[in-house]
């Protein structure tokens, strides 16, 4: 196995130099035929605090993998051993492309050109500017957070329906969208993890796939039939959630649009995160969260974190549109 040399920028700033701008300059392209796609920096300020920046390509990492990190990073920091892994990154690889798996692909690719057969459905929102001819990724956030009373009913409707929190989530952002843009065929990505063998649990890699959802929030139904609708829809995709979302872009033979993503507009998202304590003999650990995101890769997306009994919610919006 290949060795690759891990080097630690170290700086010194003098104070009032704002973290906003030194996370800015951290972050930079990568170059993808160079090892490793990841960079590490450790900033000394004059105050007795320090910033350790972590920068990693997605093509290497995902949501789940980050927690692994942070929980190995505290592991080996207190001087513990970890456990060798059963899988390899380069295991799963190898596994997604044998013939087994891809006979498996295939038949969940007819489900998927079956699924989103027919004239796609542009989701045409109300926005405030002309839309770009080509598409431009800058963007900004809104937060909310629902309380817990709110977030209690909506946990009720969905055991009494026999569904779960995502799926009535999923089916008031569509009606939100459907009444909008006075649309009836609206499509929503989600991502999923990706990580169904449990050997695979404690991998890091990009595991991510995204997914297509369809559904159909038409005016005469109601509620609770249409949140039946997106279970079914739903319980149907998630079973087929192995098909790479890149393959199916290009099986589906669409034509381009420059201004636009390939099959949606928007996205949802519905995390519920591990709360990892950060805790090491010395110094006090907490993370930085004052670094604001200011990239939209969809006209829209809501992202949603369960925190407790409450949900903290934002929308991610491009701002050349809104």
């Amino acid at each position: 196995e290949k060795e690759v040399e891990v080097k630690v920028e170290v700086e010194e700033v003098e104070p009032p130099c704002p973290p906003e701008a030194i996370i800015k300059n951290f972050i930079r392209p990568f170059d993808l035929s160079c090892a490793p796609l990841f960079r590490v920096a450790w900033i000394r300020k004059k105050d007795e605090k320090y910033l350790l920046m972590l920068d990693m390509h997605h093509i290497i990492t995902d949501g789940i993998s980050m927690e692994i990190f942070t929980r190995e990073f505290v592991r080996l920091y207190v001087g513990d051993q970890l456990p060798p892994l059963k899988l390899q990154y380069k295991d799963y690889s190898e596994w997604r492309n044998s013939e087994p798996e891809q006979a498996a692909a295939a038949r969940q690719k007819s489900y998927w050109l079956q699924e989103l057969a027919g004239e796609r459905p542009l989701l045409n929102l109300p926005t405030d500017f002309p839309r770009p001819v080509v598409q431009v990724f800058e963007g900004s956030q809104c937060r909310f957070e629902i309380e817990a009373g709110p977030v209690e009913a909506l946990r009720k409707c969905a055991r009494e329906q026999g569904a779960t929190l995502y799926m009535v989530l999923l089916s008031l952002y569509t009606i939100l969208l459907s009444k909008i843009s006075n649309q009836e065929d609206i499509v929503v990505g989600t991502p999923v993890a990706g990580r169904q063998d449990p050997d695979l649990q404690e991998t890091i890699g990009m595991f991510v796939n995204t997914l297509a959802l369809r559904n159909y929030p038409r005016e005469a139904v109601t509620f609770k039939h249409f949140l039946g609708e997106v279970k079914e829809h739903c319980l149907e995709a998630f079973a087929r959630q192995d098909y790479p979302y890149e393959e199916l872009v290009e099986a589906l033979s669409l034509t381009r649009d420059t201004s636009r993503n390939p099959l949606f507009e928007t996205m949802f998202v519905l995390q519920n995160p591990d709360i990892i304590e950060i805790e090491i003999p010395g110094p006090e650990l907490k993370p930085y969260d004052g670094f604001e995101n200011r990239i939209a890769k969809f006209d829209l997306m809501l992202t949603v974190i369960e925190n407790g009994p409450c949900l903290v919610c934002g929308f991610e919006y491009a701002t050349k549109l809104f």
